[in-house]
């Protein structure tokens, strides 16, 4: 849901992750009768394991996970004197090859973006705390629960238990980085750790089995109780991020505005431009302020106009076109209200002259949600400064 709703690339990560994760326990723990094929487990692996490290880099904590099952389990150390998990390594590496090559000629720049997130901060001993919560809050108690009693237990239970363990492994170095590392770090995000959580819930669900084998009912009406909460919880979240009603019908619910205004495509900009006949003027691009707003704006003008991100931190958009390929020509310089109006006395010396400010307004069912101001700067005079160039 995460994934979804903040556009990330964890779902292609979670596919690739399942499957690799699906061949190696058809392979290591297979079927009665079924012969094993190392050679096979280990490119299939490889293979999938390339696809997730293609979406984040975050696959390479999956393969913490799985070098110490390999390393922990007796059985496993041996296919280390066989040319398996080696050439599954170069399979990997040669999918993830673009993502090197282009990062060679770039400066490394998202290894450096993605380093630079762990960069020291300063000691905080509770800050663990905060990430377990934040995880908490978006596995929902009545899962990060019986899913942390269910990691506990195979730890308990050590590599002898060949199957819980190589889960657990698996979720460790994800729940244990993006949890631990904010004691000397900037604080991380709930969704990092989910690629984690995930490898716990077989665990969960071996329990929940077992307890109903002994005749107990408790883990079908935690089941139902869970399914309930969750499709009534999940429906009113859909319906307020879509309509709105809740913040409409009792304003006073979000104190700080409604939390679901972040779901509001921008997609009224593009007509609301055009009927200035702004999209017909020869040479006309946008400016956006921030990266994430330009996102936004970018998607709802569907290629109308170049977009352009005027900012220290332009994130992708520091690698479309220079601005210096616009001088002349005339912007449509857009964002929230109170970036437009914070940012335009820096933005006056890169043009002839900047218009009035125009409100626009954005929201759902034709309520005035979000406010987009508008200015005209004419004759861009020089480049913006690009930090990545």
């Amino acid at each position: 849901v995460a994934a979804g709703d903040w556009v990330l690339p964890d779902g292609p990560l979670i596919l690739g992750l399942l499957a690799a994760t699906t061949g190696l326990a058809d392979g290591w723990f297979p079927a009665t009768g079924e012969k094993p094929r190392p050679l096979l487990t280990w490119l299939w692996a490889g293979f999938w394991i390339g696809v997730a490290a293609l979406s984040k880099y975050q696959a390479a904590l999956y393969c913490v996970g799985l070098i110490a099952f390999v390393l922990s389990v007796k059985e496993r150390r041996r296919e280390l004197f066989t040319p398996g998990p080696y050439l599954a390594a170069l399979l990997t590496l040669s999918m993830l090859s673009p993502v090197l090559i282009w990062n060679s000629q770039h400066g490394w720049a998202s290894f450096a973006f993605q380093g630079g997130r762990g960069a020291p901060h300063g000691f905080t001993p509770l800050s663990p705390l905060t990430a377990l919560a934040g995880q908490m809050a978006l596995l929902t108690p009545w899962l990060f629960v019986p899913l942390a009693a269910a990691g506990v237990s195979a730890w308990r239970g050590g590599p002898a238990d060949k199957r819980r363990w190589f889960c657990l492994m698996l979720a460790l170095p994800a729940i244990a980085l993006f949890t631990l590392s904010p004691l000397v770090g900037p604080r991380t995000l709930p969704h990092w750790s989910m690629p984690g959580w995930l490898f716990l819930f077989p665990l969960l669900g071996r329990g929940l089995s077992l307890a109903r084998l002994d005749g107990r009912r408790w883990p079908r009406t935690w089941a139902l109780a869970s399914l309930a909460v969750l499709l009534v919880v999940g429906a009113a979240g859909v319906q307020e991020a879509a309509t709105g009603w809740m913040g409409a019908a009792f304003p006073k619910l979000f104190k700080k505005g409604d939390p679901t205004a972040e779901s509001i495509e921008w997609s009224s900009l593009r007509g609301a431009l055009a009927r200035q006949g702004l999209l017909d003027r020869p040479g006309i691009f946008v400016v956006a302020l921030k990266w994430n707003e330009a996102g936004k704006i970018d998607a709802a003008l569907k290629g109308a106009a170049p977009v352009l991100a005027f900012s220290g931190d332009p994130r992708e958009f520091g690698y479309r076109p220079s601005p210096a390929g616009f001088l002349g020509r005339d912007a449509v310089i857009l964002g929230r209200s109170g970036t437009v109006k914070g940012a335009l006395p820096g933005l006056a010396p890169y043009f002839h002259d900047l218009g009035p400010v125009q409100p626009l307004w954005i929201g759902r069912d034709g309520r005035q949600e979000i406010e987009v101001d508008e200015v005209i700067g004419h004759d861009l005079l020089k480049a913006w400064p690009d930090p990545l160039r």
